[in-house]
């Protein structure tokens, strides 16, 4: 996902009329970009496997990132006149409908222990992470552009480290560190180029 910036930044400048390439986007995502290599093990980001189907799985993570990033770009341009809400409704409805057949195969090929906890679990992912996290994305992209809603992507990983932290116990390295900073001074700038462009707005 920490490519999608950079795409987003490069797309968006094509297919957009008002959210172009510019020297601070482009410093701030690569500020962004080297926080990621730090938190992250460099040595994982390569395409050298033995095995095939790791190597196409990377492809594939890589090839949905741009996906996300077009349909952040789709929505600032096609889909300004409609409310975030609206958006959202459709498009969690149209993503379960295309996930039926993959539940009903799992329902008929491996066994399942449904019970009130996993309904609670389907109910929380579907409503928060999913529904709210959509109309929240909806709305900033609307307000700041898609490229700046491509900065959630280095926010991934700086929260999975601090959850991380908080309820499992795992430790912060000091390259981690260094790396939290730096996408937080990616924020802090990109921000301020968003922050601008709202204030026009308004005005």
């Amino acid at each position: 996902m920490s490519v999608g910036p950079i795409i987003t930044l490069l797309m968006s400048h094509v297919l957009t009329s008002d959210d172009k390439f510019t020297w601070i986007k482009f410093l701030s995502i690569i500020i962004g970009f080297v926080g990621i290599i730090f938190i992250l093990d460099i040595s994982k980001f390569n395409f050298q496997d033995k095995n095939y189907i790791t190597t196409l799985a990377k492809i594939f993570v890589i090839i949905a990132a741009f996906g996300y990033m077009i349909s952040n770009i789709a929505a600032y341009n096609k889909l300004k006149k409609l409310s975030p809400i609206s958006i959202t409704t459709f498009a969690t409805l149209f993503g379960a409908i295309i996930s039926l057949p993959f539940l009903f195969y799992d329902f008929i090929n491996y066994e399942n222990n449904i019970n009130e906890i996993s309904l609670i679990c389907i109910i929380y992912l579907g409503v928060f992470p999913t529904a709210i996290a959509f109309q929240m994305r909806y709305h900033i992209v609307k307000q700041s552009g898609p490229v700046f809603l491509s900065y959630v992507a280095y926010l991934i990983p700086v929260f999975a480290l601090i959850w991380g932290f908080i309820f499992l116990s795992e430790q912060i390295i000091f390259s981690s560190v260094v790396g939290i900073i730096l996408v937080f001074i990616s924020l802090f700038v990109g921000q301020k180029k968003s922050m601008s462009k709202i204030s026009v707005k308004n005005i």
